[in-house]
């Protein structure tokens, strides 16, 4: 799993690559390919720092509180992300952004969309853990499902996806 998500992280950094330097923004200021890199440096040091604060804050002392520690840590490293965009975005893109015949863009607007696909993120994490954790309901009538058969199971399974 940590293979892919590095694959996931490589191919996504290498794609904000591609569009910020074919961009119309680009040829004047090639400083914005700089953007996709800052968000990627600045984000991995405050995740340091996040994971830093939570094995201080909250000590995970059995299996049952692994879940909520990292809960925590997603809702936290959300938190410090917000303004680290922010100065990478300051720090790299042009005052004004040129493209598509709209000269009022700022950095303010490419923070606004990173900030977007953070949150969609962090929702989707939700999402996520909510259908696939054992703590929650959909799982556990699942694993209900599985004592009378496994054709209830698959049903089931197929109903609830």
């Amino acid at each position: 799993m940590g293979s892919d998500l590095f694959g996931s992280f490589a191919e996504a950094t290498c794609a904000s690559f591609v569009i910020s330097s074919s961009s119309p923004s680009f040829y004047f200021n090639p400083s914005a390919i700089y953007y996709p890199l800052l968000i990627s440096a600045l984000c991995l040091v405050a995740c340091i720092f996040v994971t830093f604060i939570a094995t201080i804050a909250k000590n995970v002392e059995s299996f049952e509180k692994v879940q909520s520690v990292l809960t925590w840590q997603l809702i936290l490293s959300t938190i410090v992300l917000i303004p680290t965009l922010y100065l990478a975005a300051y720090l790299s893109l042009p005052a004004d952004l040129i493209g598509l015949n709209i000269n009022d863009r700022t950095p303010v607007h490419a923070w606004i969309c990173t900030v977007v696909g953070l949150v969609a993120g962090v929702i989707v994490g939700f999402v996520t853990e909510y259908y696939t954790s054992h703590s929650y309901n959909p799982v556990r009538k699942i694993v209900k499902a599985c004592e009378t058969g496994a054709a209830t199971n698959i049903i089931y399974g197929l109903a609830l996806g």
